[in-house]
């Protein structure tokens, strides 16, 4: 958070508290997805893929001098807890067995209040402590008078510990563990405010959260020392994990934000992870040869189709690309968000906080084949790495033995510290996320290249066996356009061609026939056929026959189409 002013007894760079509550917590706003207070639901991850095992350790020194660093000696797994527990949080959960009867509400019982506080704080750091006080309450009336009045005490004496914790958790979501843990056992102090036990507890909570906010401060302030200390070799000298951690601690520091030149140098000196690297560029190259193969005939299309026929083609790329790199679930959602030309710089982006990929139709690119791919791959590679981050936390499976672990951590960290093309091209296209979702787009440029030669030049001979004044004229444009590499621009000689020659007597059959030339329902024996056919149009006997013959053959490219890829 940026410039706030330092609040007496709350953390520092953090918002004012709430305002007292009169003994009450009222609901001040509707949650996002309910808490159903019956049954706490599961522990799910921070929004964001920064939570779990991100944690940084509480007294991990800072790098000295290279090659002496002092990586995690397990990094990224499972970090020491700063404030540890007699027992894990996961042990929290009500269905764990208790020896005792279950008092009628949570409000009572501190292992069910816990268990609800902290489902709610992983879910959204901004929950409402109010307005699950009210859920309970509705599910589990409480009647003693005397009840009421020490569920009140409860829930006034908890709101400033479980809105601080929310503030550090916006905050500084690498510390999940600690400040759970500390809310965790400032939740089970007692909370008769004559206990003397009970001031102390909260004062001290409030003090670990500073703690932990000034702790990143040092921690990021101790890395930028280091990164403007050595030059760009010897920070490329250092092994990766160390990179990793001077990352961790950059973008740790958020009670201001990071220093852009800081983390521009360090971007400039991570490389892929060698194993995730040679893993990533075979998955890509399968990715290629899909959507070279199974989309081959509807891309020729793409200069004739709407948008509406675009954005299906798209989405069937975004499949088969994810099933290639191994994604599970639905890809990115699709949306076309028209914006003058020159408020962009490309056809689209990706919200890393929606999770969608935004292309603009009014681009000058959006008729270019080669720009759009390049783009809807570069940006799904986004996605992917949000998806690899998300692997990280505690609830998913990816373990530091994973080859892709530590490239999913640096994914991870970069988002946190995103540099704009605003703060150098250099910076912007050296961060992990950018230099390897422009390889992976780069390497789409060109994908149908090969198959627009090999038409046109089909196409060109044709020309030149045409008998008509202005056919030299057509083959001449596109011959010159053979030489470029534009699949868009060849494609789009060809079809000016084809419209010429369907003008002329018998043309249209033969135009019909050759658009068949690349459907992804063809094989040997309908190939064949097509081509018998395209003797018989250059001469046709019976019009009529010829015309239902090639709708009949267009029946069947049609019926042999592939469908979607299945995961």
């Amino acid at each position: 958070m940026k410039n706030n002013p330092r609040n007496a007894g709350a953390p520092s760079g953090t918002p004012a508290p709430p305002p007292a509550q009169d003994g009450k917590i009222r609901n001040k706003r509707q949650m996002a997805t309910p808490v159903s207070p019956a049954e706490p639901p599961p522990t799910t991850p921070l929004s964001g893929p920064l939570a779990g095992p991100l944690d940084a350790p509480p007294q991990t020194p800072p790098l000295a001098e290279p090659p002496r660093t002092t990586p995690l000696a397990e990094p990224l797994a499972e970090p020491p807890r700063m404030t540890p527990l007699a027992e894990p949080l996961a042990e929290l959960s009500p269905t764990t067995p208790f020896a005792a009867p279950l008092p009628a509400s949570p409000l009572l019982d501190d292992h069910r209040l816990t268990a609800h506080i902290l489902a709610g704080l992983e879910r959204d750091p901004g929950f409402d402590l109010g307005i699950l006080a009210e859920e309970l309450n509705a599910q589990y009336p409480i009647e003693d008078p005397a009840d009421q009045a020490l569920a009140e005490l409860i829930l006034e004496r908890l709101q400033r510990p479980v809105w601080e914790a929310g503030v550090v958790l916006r905050l500084q979501p690498q510390h999940r563990r600690a400040i759970l843990d500390a809310l965790a056992a400032a939740i089970a102090a007692p909370a008769v405010p004559a206990a003397p036990a009970a001031p102390a507890t909260i004062g001290s909570f409030s003090d670990r959260m500073e703690a932990i906010l000034q702790e990143a401060q040092g921690r990021h302030d101790a890395a930028a020392q280091t990164v403007r200390r050595h030059g760009p070799d010897d920070l490329a000298r250092l092994p990766l994990t160390a990179k990793r951690d001077l990352l961790r601690d950059l973008v740790g520091g958020q009670v201001r934000d990071p220093g852009e030149a800081d983390l521009a140098l360090l971007y400039a000196a991570i490389d892929l992870e060698p194993g995730f690297a040679a893993a990533d560029a075979e998955m890509r190259r399968e990715a290629r040869e899909l959507l070279r193969d199974r989309l081959r005939h509807e891309v020729r299309q793409w200069a004739r189709i709407d948008d509406g026929v675009r954005l299906d083609l798209l989405n069937r790329a975004l499949s088969l690309h994810g099933s290639a790199l191994g994604m599970t679930g639905a890809p990115p959602a699709l949306v076309l968000v028209p914006k003058a030309d020159e408020q962009t710089g490309s056809c689209g982006n990706y919200d890393f906080v929606t999770g969608a990929i935004l292309l603009n139709p009014r681009s000058s690119l959006w008729n270019d084949i080669d720009e759009v791919f390049n783009t809807v791959i570069h940006e799904n590679t986004h996605h992917y790495q949000m998806w690899l981050a998300a692997q990280l936390t505690p609830e998913q499976v990816m373990t530091s033995e994973d080859q892709r672990h530590l490239q999913a951590a640096l994914f991870a960290l970069n988002k946190r510290g995103y540099l704009q093309p605003s703060a150098g091209l250099g910076g912007y296209m050296s961060q992990p996320v950018e230099r390897h979702a422009f390889l992976a787009g780069d390497e789409v440029m060109g994908l149908w290249l090969k198959d627009a030669r090999e038409e046109g030049a089909a196409m060109l001979a044709t020309l030149l066996a045409t008998p008509h004044e202005a056919a030299p004229l057509y083959a001449a444009r596109l011959a010159e356009v053979l030489e470029s590499t534009s699949v868009s621009g060849i494609f789009a000689s060809i079809d000016r061609a084809r419209d010429f020659l369907a003008r002329l007597p018998g043309g249209q059959a033969v135009k019909q026939l050759q658009d068949l030339e690349h459907h992804p329902g063809g094989n040997v024996i309908l190939d064949a056929r097509r081509r018998q056919l395209l003797e018989e149009a250059a001469e046709p006997r019976d019009p009529g026959a010829l015309t239902a013959a090639i709708a009949r053959l267009r029946s069947e490219y049609d019926d042999r189409r592939p469908g979607p890829p299945t995961k």
